[in-house]
């Protein structure tokens, strides 16, 4: 019986050494990650204008601009809805934009496979246009600014919000 004490005791202790040198550890790669420097997110400015060249803004009182990539699975994700939004689009004369940051042959066949026809298909690093993940949808207006932003992929009540902005 005094072994089995003995024996359990033993235990507990090495547990206990081994609880305090994990904590340890983490603590020292949380510091550590605390003093890495932080990738610098980008965030579409809204009510500024919005970074996209060489588009006729005017063209259109309002432009859905849809921030894609082909290796985003929540932008795959999300092409059901894409495909319902660029029909509203086309019926209330909104021009869509694709903005990918891989060559345009393979974002022209990436949203021909996804059954997403746009207006536009523009090939740009996503930082060029203050885009720090995909997708992300931005409503710009006739004068390039930006008038509002949905992030990633999107709940149903924010699918109908963003349905709800678009004006006819």
């Amino acid at each position: 019986m005094a072994e089995k004490s003995k024996l359990a005791k033993n235990l507990e202790l090495s547990a206990n050494i081994a609880i305090v040198l994990v904590a340890f550890i983490i603590a020292g790669v949380l510091l550590k990650q605390s003093e890495s420097p932080q990738q610098e997110l980008h965030h579409v400015a809204i009510g500024s204008h919005f970074g996209l060249n060489n588009i006729d803004w005017q063209k259109s009182p309002q432009h859905l601009v849809f921030a894609l990539s082909t290796t985003c699975h929540f932008c795959a994700e999300s092409a059901p809805f894409y495909r319902r939004l660029v029909e509203e689009c086309k019926r209330r004369h909104i021009q869509t934009i694709a903005v990918l940051p891989q060559p345009i042959d393979d974002s022209k066949s990436y949203l021909q496979n996804e059954g997403v026809t746009m207006d536009s298909i523009v090939q740009s690093p996503l930082a060029d246009i203050d885009v720090s993940g995909t997708p992300t949808l931005v409503l710009v207006d006739a004068s390039g600014i930006a008038r509002a932003a949905w992030v990633g992929a999107l709940s149903p009540e924010k699918e109908q919000e963003l349905v709800a902005r678009l004006q006819p």
